[in-house]
């Protein structure tokens, strides 16, 4: 066995596989900065993974039976228990997986099956991932790969979705004697934003021809060969060029969650022809003498306001590449890591709690815990729990929110203008009757 088959990453994985594929460079360059360690995010979802793998190996389809239950796993750094709101996240995953092994009486299902992928230019077991689950039906051909997302900030389209393909070649690849004679590939986000557009809310499928897996596979191997040859270059990888005669480096939405992205060459182009600022160098930036909004022409403003988000990105990956340095022991001058002021919490069940100060110091119940209607957020959550059927869904939710809810105005708030939103009127433009807005 090959040291990567004992990595818990890989460099090619299908996390990351989009990124290789679009940017080679990235992945040598990714290996030299520190690690950060795991967010809360992170954890999150990895204990909701945990979760959705427990019940699926057992065959249980009904999360909601581990509520209050510790979770453990040797890829959770400690125990966690099972809340409300996470079994009802998992649920929508688990509804989906069981609605396709019903399909047919001889369904098969996989969960977590490893893999690699056969790629020349990679040692042996180097590309390798883990499908979350695999449904195939022997007696149509029929193969569904599904795919758990537990975030909610970035929506996930299964559409061309290339971690996708990643996992769906794999499955194909790993399993030679099943024909495949129907595709499907899911990405399950029941905590998406856009989760109840879809015909089953958070699940998203997508129909893909098989034939595409060996294109898929054959743009992998492509992928692979231009990073190794970005790593070749060791330390000229930044300002070298490949075999090819191509730069190893392009930026774009992948670049969101690259470690690498805070000393990578094109994210440092990207920003700076963003806010059309000339900074040759990044000590400049301290130096410069930036221009003042009311002496911008209206088309300079528009032009900084559309880098501000790169330019902000690429600041918090700083941020994040820095404070990596220092949690590996590398001095960054003039900043160092210090514990956050904790805040006290309670240790017990809050009920007991709540009986012993009645008990022991006579302080009245109803005060230690008072009886709270829950948020609006958490009782659309229970009502959509309850009703299955989306239209009677859509009914239930518009009658609770036209009958007890109102929504104050939160003011206004300046987007591109592809928000779907319209636009207010000007109103307030009188208010600026002095002000030189087109710097003239």
């Amino acid at each position: 066995m090959s040291e990567h088959a004992h990595k818990a990453h890989s460099d090619f994985g299908g996390s990351v596989i989009g990124r290789v594929i679009a940017c080679p460079g990235s992945v040598p360059l990714c290996n030299s900065v520190p690690e950060r360690l795991s967010s809360s995010y992170a954890d999150e979802g990895t204990f909701a993974h945990a979760l959705g793998e427990r019940h699926l190996l057992a065959r249980n389809f009904d999360a909601q039976q581990s509520i209050g239950d510790e979770i453990e796993s040797d890829k959770l750094a400690s125990k966690k228990i099972v809340t409300t709101e996470m079994a009802a996240a998992v649920q929508v995953y688990l509804d989906a997986v069981q609605a396709e092994m019903v399909k047919t009486e001889d369904a098969i299902l996989l969960i977590e099956e490893r893999f690699t992928l056969p790629i020349s230019s990679a040692e042996e077991g180097e590309v390798f991932g883990a499908n979350d689950a695999l449904v195939y039906h022997p007696s149509t051909g029929r193969m569904v790969v599904f795919d758990y997302k537990h975030g909610q900030g970035v929506s996930v389209s299964a559409e061309d979705n290339k971690q996708l393909k990643f996992y769906a070649a794999g499955a194909a690849l790993s399993h030679p004697d099943w024909p495949i004679a129907e595709l499907e590939l899911v990405i399950v986000q029941p905590r998406a934003r856009d989760a109840d557009e879809q015909d089953i809310p958070g699940v998203k499928p997508w129909p893909m021809d098989t034939f595409e897996l060996l294109e898929f596979v054959a743009e992998v191997e492509e992928a692979v060969r231009r990073a190794k040859d970005a790593a070749s270059l060791g330390p000229l990888l930044q300002t070298g060029t490949l075999l090819d005669g191509s730069n190893p480096f392009t930026a774009g939405s992948h670049c969101r969650w690259c470690a690498a992205a805070s000393v990578c060459p094109a994210k440092k182009e990207e920003v700076v022809a963003s806010i059309g600022l000339d900074f040759h160098d990044i000590e400049d930036i301290a130096a410069k003498s930036l221009p003042i909004p009311k002496e911008m022409g209206t088309d300079k403003i528009a032009a900084l306001l559309r880098g501000l988000d790169t330019l902000t990105a690429w600041a918090n990956q700083v941020r994040d590449y820095a404070y990596g340095l220092l949690e590996q022991g590398v001095a960054v001058p003039g900043f160092k890591l210090v514990d956050k002021v904790g805040r006290r919490k309670w240790i017990d069940n809050e009920a007991e709690i709540a009986a012993y100060l009645e008990m022991v110091y006579g302080v009245d119940g109803e005060d230690v815990m008072p009886r709270k209607l829950v948020t609006i957020t958490e009782a659309e959550r229970l009502v959509k729990a309850r009703v299955t059927e989306k239209a009677e869904r859509k009914a239930a939710l518009d009658d609770l929110s036209l009958r007890f809810t109102l929504k104050d105005s939160g003011g206004r708030t300046m987007v591109a203008d592809t928000d779907r939103r319209d636009a207010v009127p000007a109103g307030a433009a009188a208010d600026f009757a002095g002000v030189n807005i087109d710097g003239a």
